[in-house]
């Protein structure tokens, strides 16, 4: 029993060892930062050597860890290791997000690159090595993605376009950081931000000229897959339609509270007209922010005087503005057909990519901020093209993607 225990850490200690090492964003992210100087292998080759060692480590696991000589607490962790396996397996042998999603690339880039600039965990002159070494990375790793992408929906298209086109604009922001900081070195660092806005540019020439002819098929993965990461990643005992029958309840009991309250409000009007005076109330463009600072003060008023918590702040916070990249908030709100593969996104995408062929990029001055994307399983061990809710400072403006169900009806 203790050797079984034995051998069953030594194979945990690998996974988590090599997946680190094949995702050195994901690693940076966790705060492991012995690859913070390397992009992860996204070509065909890397994804196929990742799928050799998770069905030599899932065969290993079987044949030298018998479940039963195990303690109750290394069964736990065992059935979780199991079902990593097999989820990471099935994403990248049949689910294969990876050669639908474009976006992902330059987001996995970005995000490598903006965790090094966001975290101090370290002084910024030594971070400064990894983010160069990235930055420099960042034309190869685009070129060797390219030969994953088959079949692209339309959606995961206009997204990877918005994604990409924002990229050069970050760059600057990081250049422009690390000049001033080091100015000594501003040769260098610009020579590395021009290799990384060089990458982003050949990538969206990519994905505009060849990536257009390949528009097709679904982002959804089907509810027999969604089904198998319901049990196996998320380890629930339901079902798709056990799910949707829950969300169905729970939809069914909030119309129910919010008639309750509507009456109690006005008898005469429904829930809905109630709803729809309420968005009609509400402050003017131009006094936005004395309207967000007097609801505040209010509501820590009333937080006070009711004696519901004590608060870390005595006085009435201040609102700094912060400039927000326009194209943080485009696709991530509205709707956006999967169908209509000339749409006007498209176009706008043509039309933005011409022009950037030029002189004319994007330049966003904001932080750029990692989001989580829909279609791109969250799981914790399965980093490649995911991305955490938020990081970085607490005060960075942020929005998050709204996506659609991955269900296939």
């Amino acid at each position: 029993m203790l050797e079984t225990e034995k051998t069953f850490s030594a194979l945990s200690e690998e996974f988590v060892e090599v997946v680190m090492k094949h995702h050195p964003v994901y690693a940076t992210l966790v705060g492991i930062h012995d690859y913070d100087h390397a992009l992860p292998n996204d070509s065909p080759d890397g994804f196929k050597e990742r799928v050799t060692w998770l069905r030599d480590l899932e065969q290993r696991l079987g044949a030298s860890v018998p479940r039963g000589e195990l303690s109750g607490e290394h069964r736990v962790d065992y059935e979780q290791l199991r079902s990593r396996i097999a989820t990471m397996r099935a994403d990248l042998e049949e689910i294969r997000i990876h050669s639908r999603n474009p976006a992902a690339y330059p987001e996995t880039a970005l995000t490598g690159i903006f965790l090094l600039l966001a975290r101090p965990f370290a002084p910024l002159e030594e971070r400064k090595e990894a983010i160069l070494a990235r930055l420099l990375a960042v034309p190869d790793y685009l070129k060797a993605a390219r030969a994953n992408l088959q079949q692209v929906p339309d959606v995961y298209l206009t997204i990877a376009s918005e994604v990409n086109l924002s990229a050069p604009g970050f760059v600057d922001e990081v250049v422009r950081t690390l000049t001033k900081s080091f100015p000594g070195e501003a040769e260098r660092i610009e020579h590395a931000g021009q290799r990384a806005r060089v990458g982003f540019l050949q990538y969206q020439e990519f994905m505009d000229r060849d990536l257009d002819a390949k528009v097709g098929g679904t982002f959804a993965i089907g509810e027999r897959w969604l089904n198998f990461k319901l049990e196996r990643e998320h380890l629930l005992t339901m079902d798709c339609k056990a799910l949707e029958a829950l969300g169905r309840e729970h939809v069914a009991r909030t119309k129910q509270h919010l008639e309750v309250e509507a009456k109690a409000i006005d008898p005469s009007r429904s829930w809905r007209d109630l709803i729809a005076e309420a968005k009609k109330r509400h402050p003017e463009p131009l006094r936005l922010r004395e309207a967000y600072a007097s609801e505040v003060d209010r509501a820590r008023r009333f937080t006070t005087e009711k004696h519901l918590a004590t608060l870390r702040f005595s006085s009435a916070p201040r609102f700094p503005m912060r400039r927000t990249c326009p194209r943080r908030r485009s696709t991530r709100t509205r709707p956006v057909s999967s169908t209509s593969r000339r749409s006007t996104c498209h176009a706008a995408r043509r039309s933005r990519s011409s022009s950037s062929r030029d002189t004319t990029m994007p330049d966003c001055r904001s932080p750029w901020c990692t989001r989580r994307f829909r279609a791109i399983t969250s799981s914790s061990a399965t980093p490649t093209g995911a991305a955490p809710d938020c990081v970085g400072s607490p005060t960075a403006t942020c929005s998050q993607r709204a996506g659609p169900c991955t269900v296939k009806t």
